[in-house]
């Protein structure tokens, strides 16, 4: 579609482990392409097998027998850049403040009140056009406060805050994940030889375990994995095999989820990360990561603790969300602002797969179009998304992805799009 002096095109490859483009030199029609096949022409509509020193070439794609090939637009060879680039997996942002799983310490100061604030720095229309907004969180300490106290105040008091999100459709946490985290060591609790596990319920304090022998009141606990950050809570009753913790369960519900106890806790900090949300290319148009500021101030000053950021937020590169945000733009929706549409539309048809990992390449060229009154520059980008194999995430040697490759990417050798 145009979009000023750009057309921007997206085909996608489907994941074929042995190609279905027609043998060079045939002319492609709806009947010979099965569905998600592209397929490199010529003038003539005829498969090419690698690219000619000069001419004209085009990319076509199959919707199925029984719909219209999408053609792509002539394109020189003498005036193509083609370059191709791995999927790269998108990642969360993850911000701490004290303790970060390396270094750094939370205040302990008495009877203060303190203040959690998420500044939203989100790449959408909304965020764009409107003063950012964020989530708040105010709390106080007790007269004998702590580095542990404060770890578990913040992270409760910032996720009750983060329930006024849009919901997530697969449970658990919105817009950001909230955590207490310490530097002690997580050790799974035991009933003889067996993991003892819980039954842990989303935004509960409740939880049901198998053996409470191996816990006591004011133990502080954490679920899952002893790997990596966890987070933690503080037990405050237990009734039989019932525990009653000090704050809600902040995770996604599980209803066997290990059992480990906590012990050596001497610094804490409260972990906060994004969390992907819904994505539709029809609502959403735009695809991003949430990103944010994470501040923590008392008496309207920052405090004196160590915020850092350990990982910055990406979108990644070729996923299924990144391929189905350049679809959709390529049929031609690139005004359209986020969940502005006043009434539904029809969209067409999308070959995008939930989940798919896409490898890239990219052929891009400056042309010229004949307009009324003379004529114009404009550039061509033209994306094929060739989509990985499921759990290798590779393309195998003969894949239609590999096909692809070797017929457009110079010097391309199989593997070198694996992800």
């Amino acid at each position: 579609m145009y979009n000023g002096n750009n057309q921007l095109y997206a085909f996608i490859a489907a994941y074929q482990e042995t190609s279905s483009i027609p043998s060079a030199g045939t002319v492609v029609t709806n009947a010979n392409m099965p569905d998600g096949t592209v397929a490199v022409v010529d003038t003539e509509n005829k498969v090419l097998s690698s690219l000619p020193s000069t001419g004209k070439v085009k990319i076509v794609q199959s919707m199925g027998s029984d719909k219209p090939l999408i053609h792509g637009p002539f394109m020189d060879v003498t005036e193509l850049t083609i370059t191709s680039a791995n999927y790269i997996a998108p990642q969360e942002q993850i911000s701490y403040i004290g303790w970060n799983g390396t270094s750094g310490t939370l205040p302990a100061e008495n009877s203060t009140s303190f203040y959690l604030f998420i500044e939203k720095e989100d790449n959408d229309e909304m965020n764009r056009s409107n003063q950012q907004n964020g989530i708040h969180a105010q709390f106080k300490t007790s007269a004998s406060s702590s580095a542990e106290e404060w770890a578990f105040l913040g992270a409760n008091t910032l996720f009750k805050n983060t329930l006024f999100e849009v919901p997530n459709p697969d449970g658990g946490a919105r817009y950001i994940r909230v955590m207490a985290v310490t530097d002690g060591t997580h050790t799974q609790a035991t009933d003889g030889s067996s993991a003892v596990t819980a039954a842990v319920t989303f935004n509960s304090k409740t939880v049901e375990i198998g053996d409470a022998n191996d816990v006591s009141v004011d133990d502080i606990i954490s679920f899952g994995s002893t790997a990596g950050a966890q987070d933690t809570y503080k037990i405050a009753a237990i009734s039989g095999t019932t525990i009653t913790m000090n704050a809600p369960f902040r995770g996604a519900s599980d209803a066997a989820a290990v059992l480990n106890v906590v012990s050596g806790n001497s610094n804490y900090g409260v972990r906060v990360a994004g969390v992907a949300g819904p994505y539709d290319p029809v609502a959403d148009r735009l695809y991003y990561k949430n990103r944010f500021i994470l501040k923590a101030l008392s008496e309207g000053e920052a405090i004196d603790a160590d915020t850092t950021t350990t990982q910055a937020a990406s979108e990644g590169r070729g996923s299924w969300q990144d391929v189905g945000e350049k679809e959709f733009l390529s049929h031609g929706q690139m005004g359209r602002a986020r969940n502005l549409m006043t009434a539904p539309f029809e969209s067409r048809p999308t070959e995008y797969v939930e989940g798919g990992k896409y490898s890239i390449i990219q052929l891009e060229a400056n042309s010229e179009r004949k307009e009324m009154l003379g004529n114009s520059n404009f550039k061509t980008q033209l994306y094929i998304f060739l989509q990985l194999e499921g759990t290798d995430e590779d393309l195998p040697d003969g894949s239609q992805g590999d096909v692809l490759a070797d017929t457009l990417v110079s010097g391309f050798s199989a593997g070198d799009l694996d992800a």
